[in-house]
């Protein structure tokens, strides 16, 4: 019931050791992440995110050109990269082989460490076809059986009957005020796998869904607070994968569209990466139509494809539609970790009605002509000086 570790140069073994950190950490039985972390003077080994052992190098890692792996083990993942951290945090809480197994709820995970900033949660699965709704629920006690006993921090609802995901929290035996809003539809559909992230920052769980931002929820109570999370309802997992990042959202190659075989519809919003640094004399083209109820619909020319950390945006135009106040269409750049002060214009759209929308990227800045079938027809906005280099877009 121990590790070995050693090494096999000049045509034999040298010395065996078996000290370490900690006990044993390999089970028959269960799943392992180790992890092997190459430093100048030594590895570091890691299991499950915990150090366990080093071992200083008898042999410059220079050296080595390959990797074997061999013995009473099924492996799922072999990973080699380059980070600035160690150990990972990555852990994963659940690996479902076949996707028919929906035996798993609810699926219940006490933390052993509080959650903090940088946190991500990843929970991939398929929503069954018959689904009313299902639940993520990040709670503050260990107590999973009776509801009464525990704060539920943050609470995740995709509600498929009613076509909304509902956040809120239950604290001190009540509910808070409930929150709908989002900057897509629903995404979550019956029969369809997806991927769900929640990301937490100091102010806000960020939550994507399928590698695009869909919402955020203000932290009503310290996410230090929370002890567990669990998954329950109308879907069957297939992963859930916890870790620290940097970045937010996961990139999703696979999900950002060929911008040359777009189809008539599709969903929002677009995220697409340019094969190559945007130059001078570029034409940017939109066709889409307005809504019959619209609120906001914006363009982004920026320099990442994350939310977090926040992407620089040399242009923005923003269509707003808000009865409350006036429709307007504002201009604006996101620069030096802040937005600049707007240029607000009148409403240039109708509700209902198709559009087009044409940048045209010249040497000293933007020039931007919006079309539509009514009047005012054919509106070109004021000329938008560069703030930044637009290589960077």
């Amino acid at each position: 019931n121990c590790v070995v570790r050693n090494s096999y140069f000049n045509g034999e073994w040298g010395q065996e050791e078996v000290h370490a950190t900690k006990k044993n950490p390999f089970k028959r039985g269960q799943m392992f992440i180790m992890e092997i972390y190459v430093m100048k003077s030594e590895y570091l080994v890691s299991v499950n995110g915990v150090h366990f052992c080093s071992f200083v190098h008898r042999i410059q890692p220079s050296s080595v050109d390959s990797i074997h792996i061999n013995g009473d083990v099924q492996l799922l993942k072999l990973e080699l990269s380059k980070r600035e951290m160690y150990p990972s945090t990555e852990r994963t809480l659940l690996l479902v082989d076949d996707p028919h197994n929906k035996m798993l709820f609810p699926f219940y995970h006490e933390l052993k460490y509080p959650i903090m900033e940088k946190w991500d949660l990843t929970i991939t699965g398929t929503i069954l076809e018959f689904a009313d709704r299902f639940v993520v629920d990040f709670c503050g006690a260990c107590d999973k059986c009776t509801r009464s006993h525990k704060n539920i921090i943050f609470h995740l609802n995709p509600r498929l009957t009613q076509n909304y995901v509902a956040r809120n929290s239950y604290l001190h035996e009540q509910w808070g005020l409930e929150e709908s809003h989002a900057i897509q539809r629903n995404p979550f559909m019956r029969g369809q796998t997806f991927i769900l992230e929640i990301f937490v920052t100091a102010s806000d769980y960020m939550i994507s869904v399928n590698g695009v931002h869909f919402c955020s929820y203000q932290h009503r109570f310290p996410p230090s607070a929370v002890e567990s999370f669990e998954v329950r309802g109308d879907v069957a997992l297939k992963r859930i994968d916890l870790c620290r990042k940097d970045t937010y959202p996961t990139k999703k190659e696979t999900l950002y569209p060929d911008l040359n075989q777009l189809e008539e519809q599709f969903s929002q919003p677009i995220i697409h990466s340019l094969s190559k640094p945007l130059t001078m004399d570029t034409i940017i083209e939109i066709d889409g139509r307005v809504p019959l109820l619209p609120h906001e619909f914006h363009i982004n020319l920026q320099n990442a494809t994350t939310a977090i950390p926040h992407p620089i945006i040399p242009y923005h135009i923003s269509l707003r539609w808000q009865p409350e106040t006036t429709n307007s269409t504002v201009v604006n750049s996101w620069i030096s970790g802040q937005w600049d002060e707007e240029s607000v214009f009148g409403s240039l759209l109708r509700p209902n009605y198709n559009f087009k929308i044409t940048i045209y990227v010249k040497k000293e800045g933007y020039s931007t002509v919006i079309k539509a079938p009514v009047k005012p027809y054919s509106t070109v906005l004021p000329f938008f000086v560069h703030k930044t280099d637009p290589s960077i877009i």
